[in-house]
This record gives structure tokens, C-alpha cells and sequence, in this order.
């Protein structure tokens, strides 16, 4: 009886969570712009790195590198659909990862341009 209670309690919060936030970038605008702008930054040096002659390291991106309309889809035009539609705190995890990514993707980077 109590872990029914308790799961109706967390589809409640979520479901007010995403009418609070989702739909808008008027709420955590902040989390969403910057959800973004690291997708577009992962992109970008993704590029730049396959250009100097290093390998994508994402299976599926490795796949989609000879098709640049996917690629645009999948790194522009889904994540700003994913941030309109997200409450912003859900996108923090995410934001998390990106970042570890792009400094992984820059200590890749930097020895190459110190050459």
C-alpha cells in the first residue's frame, strides 16, 4: 500500500514538474541555453578534431560523420528540442556530462596544437 502511495506521489511530481517547466525556456533558462551551447561546442570541436585527423570515439556519431543533415539534426536541432520540452533541472546531469566530454575532447586537443 505505501510503495503504491509512493509512486503516485513521484508521477505527481513529475508530471508538475515538467507543466512548470517544460514547453518554455521562460524557466530555467539558464540550464537550457547552456545545454545548448555545449552541444554546439561538442559538435564543434568533434568536427575540428575529425579535420586534423583524429577518430570520433561515439560509435554512432563515427556512422553519421559522412552525413552532415543528421549530424545537424542530431547535435542542433534535437537538443534545443530537448531543452524546450525538459525542465531545466533534469538537464543538469546532462550538462554534467557534456562538460566531462568537452574536456576530454580539449586534453585531446591541447598537445596537438602545442606540437
Amino acid at each position: 500500500m505505501y510503495l503504491a502511495v509512493g509512486v503516485f506521489d513521484v508521477i505527481d511530481q513529475l508530471t508538475r514538474d515538467l507543466n512548470w517547466s517544460a514547453f518554455t525556456f521562460r524557466r530555467c533558462t539558464t540550464e537550457k541555453v547552456m545545454f545548448i551551447i555545449l552541444n554546439v561546442l561538442d559538435l564543434t570541436l568533434s568536427l575540428v578534431a575529425i579535420n586534423l585527423g583524429f577518430k570520433e570515439l561515439n560509435p554512432l556519431m563515427a556512422v553519421l560523420l559522412g552525413q552532415t543533415p543528421v549530424i545537424v539534426l542530431l547535435k542542433l536541432i534535437l537538443p534545443v528540442t530537448i531543452a524546450w520540452v525538459t525542465p531545466g533541472r533534469w538537464l543538469k546531469p546532462a550538462i554534467v556530462v557534456l562538460l566531462l566530454i568537452l574536456i576530454w575532447d580539449i586534453h585531446q586537443l591541447i598537445p596537438f596544437f602545442l606540437r
